[in-house]
């Protein structure tokens, strides 16, 4: 399974992808994180494949969260009024 970001909408989303190429999917998170403009980026599929550590500007910093893999469960990691470097 390929988890990545894309900004096919307009804003940065979360989708999964088989490595055939086959099951493409959005994947979006429950709560502050799934709202229509925030952008979700720079996904993590965890070793085990059951969970998703990813940035989220919904309290207008950017946060580390942790979600399942179908997006809920939707835990916010830190609080940090910096910026997610992604270099």
């Amino acid at each position: 399974k390929l988890i990545f970001d894309s900004d096919r909408t307009g804003t940065f989303k979360i989708y999964s992808v088989s490595t055939d190429g086959s099951n493409f999917q959005a994947i979006t998170p429950t709560g502050p994180c799934g709202g229509a403009n925030i952008e979700n980026r720079y996904p993590t599929l965890s070793p085990d494949e059951t969970k998703i550590v990813f940035g989220c500007q919904a309290t207008g910093n950017s946060e580390l969260y942790i979600m399942n893999i179908d997006g809920s469960n939707v835990i916010q990691l830190t609080n940090n009024p910096g910026q997610i470097h992604s270099d």
